[in-house]
Order: C-alpha cells, then structure tokens, then sequence
C-alpha cells in the first residue's frame, strides 16, 4: 500500500526546485504543446527535488519565456536574459484559489490537519482557517483510510462551497473518482 501511495500520480506535493535549463530556449508553442512536454517530463523526469509537477515546468517556462520577451531591448535577446518565475509554494496558490472562488465566511472542506490534510486546507491558524467557515473529514480510526462514506456525508449536512480533496500527509492511494 506505501509503494502505490508513494509512487501516486497524484502526490500534492511541492514544486521545488527548477525546471529544466533547456526550457528556457523553448518558443511560447513549444512550450504550449502540452502534451509533448508532458511527455518529455514524464520520461526523462526533471532536476526538482520533489517530482510530480510537470504542469508547474510549463507554466513556469512560459512565464520565464514572456518575462524575457517583455524585458529583451537595446539590441538584447529574450535567449541572452535570464529570468526565473517562481510559486514561494503551493500555499500561495491555494490561497489564489480561495480568493477566485470563495468569500470570506463561506464554508470550505478539507481534510483535517492530523489526519493527513494540509495548513491550508482549513487549519486554524492558517488564515484558511481564520476567514472561511471550515470542516474536516478525517480516516477511519480503524483503517486510517479515508471513509468516502462519511465525506460524502459530511459534505451533505454541511454544503461547502468546495472541497479540497488534496493532502499533505495521507500515504494511501486516493479514490479520486469519489
């Protein structure tokens, strides 16, 4: 069960680290050719400490791509600059998320920060927790496997605005069709 977990295509991890050098000399459509990148990623994998993030590689080459286009003048190239454009991390783009889709007192649902889930899933002190009317579903105490029974429940009784079915800590594989 720990190996299909860890070897999950669906692992909510971080994108630290750097895409691929070479992407900086790929044109906007090369970049944008999504599924020959992801391809590429998957095959050959990508010098990040944390694997998994092919979508972060191309939104950060094209971000890097347009910067350079923008700042390239006075007879320098776009290939000659260098440019990185860089999440801090994946809270960043969370909170992104809650402001596009969500106000201020709405409720969310995520899994509980001791049961695998994430601070920014509805944790108390993260302002996820702090702005939005958060609930938790949590493991059964017998399996410690998600009870999709209960969270569909949970989510029936409570009516969010979204559920956030990612984690942090959770090492089981993850129904994601539920």
């Amino acid at each position: 069960a720990v190996r299909n977990a860890l070897t999950s295509a669906f692992h909510n991890i971080y994108a630290e680290g750097y895409p691929e050098e070479a992407s900086r000399w790929l044109n906007e459509g090369e970049i944008l050719d999504y599924n020959n990148r992801l391809a590429y990623y998957r095959r050959y994998s990508d010098p990040r400490y944390y694997k998994g993030v092919e979508y972060a590689n191309i939104l950060e080459a094209l971000a890097r791509r347009r910067c350079a286009e923008v700042f390239a003048a006075n007879g320098v190239n776009a290939d000659d600059l260098y440019v990185n454009v860089q999440a801090l991390s994946g809270a960043p783009a969370n909170n992104a998320i809650y402001h596009a889709l969500v106000e201020p007192g709405d409720t969310i649902m995520g899994m509980n920060l001791l049961h695998g889930g994430h601070l920014t899933h509805g944790s108390p002190v993260n302002r996820s927790g702090k702005y939005y009317n958060a609930i938790h579903y949590t493991v059964d105490p017998e399996n410690e496997q998600i009870d999709y029974d209960a969270v569909e429940e949970t989510a029936r009784q409570h009516k969010p605005r979204f559920i956030i079915a990612g984690y942090s800590s959770y090492p089981w594989s993850v129904d994601w069709s539920r």
